[in-house]
């Protein structure tokens, strides 16, 4: 399955409702250095408590060509952020 960036963000948003369409919007748009940070203020703030949770939100972003290339950016900060070898 294919989906558009639109269609992915509504993806990440109905499987964690605690993110609305602006803050994946932002998240996608920003550095990496940026996206680390706010990786580590979710984790912070509880809404993303462990990297499993990302899991969801990475499958969701391989399916759209638009933003696929930045599974991987993200991963590696995920990764730095909770410390941990691999996903």
């Amino acid at each position: 399955m294919t989906r558009t960036r639109e269609e992915a963000v509504a993806a990440i948003v109905s499987a964690v409702p605690a993110l609305t369409p602006s803050d994946i919007d932002g998240f996608l748009a920003c550095t990496d250095d940026e996206r680390q940070l706010i990786i580590q203020s979710y984790r912070d703030a509880g809404v993303m408590p462990k990297a499993s949770a990302w899991d969801v939100v990475l499958d969701i972003l391989k399916t759209c060509a638009e933003v696929a290339a930045l599974v991987i950016p993200i991963t590696a900060a995920i990764q730095g952020v909770y410390g941990v070898g691999a996903l």
